[in-house]
């Protein structure tokens, strides 16, 4: 082998080295750094022991983490776990049961968020009661579905009042009710005594039906006819998409639809195509990577 022989492979051995390094970082999983604060907005104390609903989805994941604020108004966690790109969520319900929500997308290299909400706070106080609930979800035989609830509070609540999320209500103290569509609904107890000062609310995001894979990522690609470095990507997803999030493996991404993305150089590059769908009745998450 002579000399120039040598030094191409060896150029050659460094350059499949590196992409695997590149795919190996854009496919792992990582860890999130979401914190937030909590204030009044009329008077900007902190609002303590409030509820914030943190979600993270992606690459078919989908978690939800709940956090308190404590005496100063804030929440949060250094160590949240999630996949390599996706989408992190932060909600929060205010005294007139009006949802707060954030959302933005995470990467390997972007993975430090801060949520912050300004919200009414309870004017009355929670004593020594603590809303919680249970449930369970079947499938009718004449369609929809069942879900139970069950009242876990801790206390002397003497008045309960559920919104499940479609619109519905009930004051039962452990109500069934029945859901048409499949989806994700935001389900809130709120407990109160009458001999008591004791107030509060409990909300959590009740799974009806489905495993959020209702739909399926996945894209193709054609190169400018002109320009190598430029590729135009076309979404071939299916399913009822609201979301879409590109990772183009140079450390650039895109929300469009169809993007033009100009790539830094010749070379492979990992892309991925993530999709999201946040519409009661039909939700999902999926990822589809490719090397272009």
């Amino acid at each position: 082998m002579n000399y120039k022989t040598k030094i191409l492979t060896i150029v050659l051995i460094f350059i499949y080295l590196f992409i695997c390094a590149v795919v190996v970082s854009v496919a792992q999983d990582t860890t999130l750094n979401v914190t937030g604060h909590v204030i009044d907005e009329t008077t900007g104390n902190p609002v303590t022991n409030h509820l914030v609903l943190v979600t993270v989805t992606g690459s078919g994941f989908y978690e939800d983490h709940e956090f308190y604020t404590n005496d100063a108004g804030y929440y949060g966690n250094n160590l949240i776990p999630a996949p390599g790109q996706g989408i992190v969520s932060a909600l929060t319900i205010d005294c007139i049961g009006e949802e707060h929500a954030q959302e933005e997308y995470f990467s390997p290299n972007n993975n430090t968020f801060v949520f912050d909400f300004e919200i009414c706070n309870d004017s009355i106080p929670q004593g020594d009661c603590q809303a919680y609930f249970e449930y369970t979800v079947d499938s009718l035989p004449t369609g929809g579905y069942l879900a139970q609830f069950v009242d876990m509070s801790i206390g002397d609540p003497t008045n309960w009042f559920w919104e499940f999320g479609d619109g519905e209500l009930s004051e039962e103290q452990n109500p069934e009710h029945i859901y048409y569509e499949q989806g994700i609904y935001l389900v809130c107890l709120t407990i109160m005594g009458d001999s008591t000062n004791c107030y509060d609310v409990f909300c959590e995001e009740v799974i009806i039906g489905g495993g959020g894979n209702d739909c399926e990522a996945n894209f193709y690609y054609e190169p400018d006819s002109l320009n190598e470095i430029t590729v135009n990507f076309f979404d071939n997803s299916s399913g009822m998409i609201t979301n879409r999030f590109w990772d183009f493996g140079d450390g650039t991404f895109s929300e469009e639809t169809n993007p033009v993305h100009i790539f830094p150089g010749p070379g492979s590059y990992l892309v991925c195509l993530s999709i999201f769908s946040d519409t009661l009745g039909f939700y999902c998450y999926d990822t589809y990577c490719l090397d272009v």
